[in-house]
């Protein structure tokens, strides 16, 4: 275990001690024993507890943030808002800039910006960000004295960036290894969906706060932004990592207009985690590798594991997929 991985589980082991002491039992115990189970790799019951933490973080917000969506759902009919637009901004961010990505984040963003047709890529950094959007002080305030995670910090901003311009948010690390699907642009918003597969999930599988795109004027940025700053507001801690997610799950049950919006998105990139496994590294076969490719468009990579462009025998799966950008260039 590296010098990184134990400084980042005395920091959960130290967060865990917050949420207990903040938020009560029930909801220590959840997302102790989520993570315990998580690590011990005990899969069917790691659902089990993931689902019970999530559900008992859902139970926190409705309790003391519902008053944002009653206030939502009593709007009367709610506008979904403009489609998505053609030209409308891609957004991207990395806190250290751009220029300091490191594998194989920065090949994600090259893909990106070769896939990007129309669309303008804005990369934001730590520098740059509050030249599109206001943040509210007493959430940098937060942010500065390290309440506020990048990760959540991250969440803040794509939400206000869709609500202020629309526009499509893509995490760093993601790669394309073609354009945005051209029924993208039939929606007011959009995202990853599997359709529901996992019902234990968050998200139930039916979106993906890695891919967020939406039209201006969207009643749906307006609810997540409000909840959003809220919370933070109020909180001084997250209660929990997904803490968006739980949001939106919130207005997708509660608001009838949420949840047609997020069920209209049709199923697509079944196989955006396939390079996030084993198989990345090992020999390529061309016909496993064409069905991969009918799978996802978009596939999420990870600075955290190794990638391999070859092996004794031949080009690896990741190989592969990075030559058809790059050919026999050497990265």
């Amino acid at each position: 275990m590296n010098l990184a991985v134990v400084k980042k589980e005395i920091s959960n082991i130290v967060l865990l001690k917050k949420i207990l002491l903040q938020y009560g039992i029930s909801l220590g115990f959840w997302s102790l024993a989520d993570g315990l189970v998580r690590r011990l790799g005990m899969r069917s019951l790691y659902e089990k507890t993931h689902y019970r933490r999530y559900e008992v973080c859902k139970t926190y917000l409705r309790k003391h943030y519902g008053g944002i969506v009653s206030d939502h759902k009593q709007k009367g009919h709610i506008d979904p808002g403009d489609p998505i637009q053609k030209n409308s901004t891609i957004w991207v961010f990395w806190w250290q800039g751009e220029e300091n990505a490191p594998y194989p984040v920065n090949l994600c963003m090259e893909s990106v910006r070769r896939n990007a047709g129309l669309h303008p890529v804005v990369v934001l950094d730590q520098n740059n960000y509050d030249k599109y959007v206001e943040i509210p002080e007493y959430v940098l305030k937060k942010f500065r004295e390290g309440k506020i995670s990048i990760a959540h910090f991250s969440d803040i901003l794509r939400i206000s960036l869709l609500k202020r311009y629309g526009g499509i948010w893509l995490d760093s690390t993601f790669y394309l290894t073609a354009p945005l699907q051209e029924d993208l642009y039939d929606y007011s918003f959009f995202s990853i969906s599997h359709g529901g597969h996992r019902k234990w999930v968050v998200s139930k599988d039916l979106w993906s706060l890695g891919l967020l795109a939406s039209g201006k004027n969207s009643a749906f940025m307006d609810y997540c932004y409000d909840m959003l700053m809220e919370y933070w507001k109020k909180e001084n801690i997250p209660i929990c990592y997904l803490l968006l997610d739980c949001m939106m799950s919130l207005g997708f049950e509660d608001i009838l207009e949420f949840r047609a919006l997020i069920t209209k998105v049709p199923v697509n990139n079944l196989g955006v985690f396939d390079f996030l496994e084993e198989i990345r590294n090992q020999k390529c076969d061309e016909k496993v590798y064409q069905k991969l490719s009918e799978r996802a468009y978009i596939h999420q990579l990870t600075y955290k594991k190794d990638y391999r462009l070859n092996v004794r025998g031949g080009k690896t799966y990741f190989g592969r997929l990075t030559e058809e950008a790059y050919g026999t260039k050497k990265i």
